[in-house]
């Protein structure tokens, strides 16, 4: 994920330093993971490590995405209700505003679940970003 990111902010130039436990100059991700720590959109992990090979949730997508349209200046005001929402009450609370701004552009909740809790899929990163995209 930081790898999209950082190549939809146009591959800024980026010099290597350990940010992360798990993220070793070698990686093919170590430049995106150290401009998306940088730049607040991605924090890691509880003991400062990214989770490398690790699943990404639904809602931890929806933040990076959120905390991304910060960083390019975009207008994250945007929030709807999400207590029409089955699982509502699965969202963390760190992950609220993002959710509520992804469900009021399309980004996510387009049936009766937000599933935040479910591992992210390739497919549904690849609809977010359309959908952002879009904005």
């Amino acid at each position: 994920v930081a790898v999209v990111l950082y190549k939809m902010a146009g591959s800024p130039n980026v010099v290597y330093r350990n940010v992360f436990s798990d993220v070793g100059a070698g990686h093919y991700f170590a430049k995106a993971a150290v401009w998306a720590h940088d730049y607040g959109i991605i924090s890691g992990l509880v003991g400062g490590s990214l989770g490398v090979g690790q699943p990404i949730r639904r809602e931890d997508f929806v933040v990076m995405l959120y905390r991304y349209a910060e960083y390019r200046g975009l207008d994250t005001s945007a929030m709807d209700l999400l207590d029409k929402y089955t699982d509502s009450g699965l969202v963390s609370g760190y992950a609220w505003a993002p959710v509520g701004w992804a469900v009021a552009h399309g980004i996510m909740g387009n049936d009766a679940y937000l599933w935040p809790k479910n591992n992210i899929t390739r497919a549904e990163i690849v609809f977010m970003i359309y959908k952002f995209l879009c904005l």
